[in-house]
């Protein structure tokens, strides 16, 4: 198979004669990658893009996590795009990362606010 990858390569400034830099034009440059691949990536990429223009999230959180189970390198990676799939994604995500989500707020919780302040 083949892969692009597209960049900007901003050149370095150039002098002027009074001293100040002027920034040039930023280049591009595309490149395209042969990259090997197996049957079974092919068919997992077609699954993935089954599964996604269903946009059905169960079958993808199940899709990650039978690839997140595969044990393979990128479990990792397969366990974090899982839980963008979650229904509390968001507070999963920040427990992933070590970060101690906010407690909810609801009618209980702006209760007590207010018989504190009282």
């Amino acid at each position: 198979g083949k892969l692009g990858s597209f960049t900007n390569v901003p050149p370095p400034p150039q002098p002027q004669p009074d001293g100040t830099m002027v920034a040039q034009p930023t280049r591009g440059i595309a490149k395209v990658h042969s990259v090997s691949v197996t049957d079974g990536m092919n068919g997992h990429a077609a699954t993935l893009k089954d599964i996604t223009k269903g946009g059905d999230r169960e079958a993808l959180r199940s899709f990650c996590a039978s690839r997140e189970a595969a044990g393979a390198d990128d479990s990792d990676t397969w366990a974090f795009l899982r839980m963008l799939f979650e229904d509390d994604g968001r507070r999963k995500l920040l427990a992933y990362l070590g970060y101690e989500p906010p407690a909810p707020e609801g009618p209980s919780t702006a209760t007590a606010a207010a018989g504190a302040a009282a």
